[in-house]
């Protein structure tokens, strides 16, 4: 399922695994996409706060895609294990340049980027990709980047 948001001149989808989701909890995922995150920063406290919150209450992994000017472009749901990046094929890529994205995701477990994370980093061509790692009381605990 793919819900498109029209904020100003941008467009923000929400996808991925948005099944048994509650009201407010699609509500409070497409708050994430009105976040502007600054182009030196990986993310915010209160973005990885809200990420983390979200992603413990639902109990999936939950990412957000952010372009090079701190937009959030996507906002994505997946299992408690792994996350389905959307086809990205509108947004600009050559053979040679990175595609002007940095993913954004959170971890269930206690774990670091796995081989799943540096296939995405690769294949899709993103500036970089981080994990923050949900704790017990669905803070975030740990940051891993590539």
């Amino acid at each position: 399922m793919v819900i498109l948001e029209k904020r100003s001149d941008r467009i923000s989808k929400l996808s991925g695994n948005l099944s048994g989701l509650k009201s407010n909890q699609i509500h409070r995922l497409k708050k994430l996409s009105e976040r502007r995150i600054r182009e030196n920063v990986i993310i915010t406290q209160d973005v990885s706060r809200l990420l983390c919150e979200i992603s413990h209450e639902i109990s999936r992994q939950v990412g957000i895609l952010i372009d090079r000017s701190g937009y959030v472009t996507h906002v994505i749901v997946g299992s408690d294990s792994s996350i389905d990046i959307p086809w990205l094929d509108r947004i600009r890529t050559s053979e040679a340049r990175l595609r002007g994205l940095r993913l954004v995701h959170t971890h269930l477990k206690d774990e670091a980027l796995n081989q799943e994370d540096l296939t995405d980093l690769a294949l899709l061509r993103l500036d970089y990709l981080t994990a923050v790692t949900v704790g017990a009381d669905g803070f975030p605990k740990v940051l891993f980047s590539a």
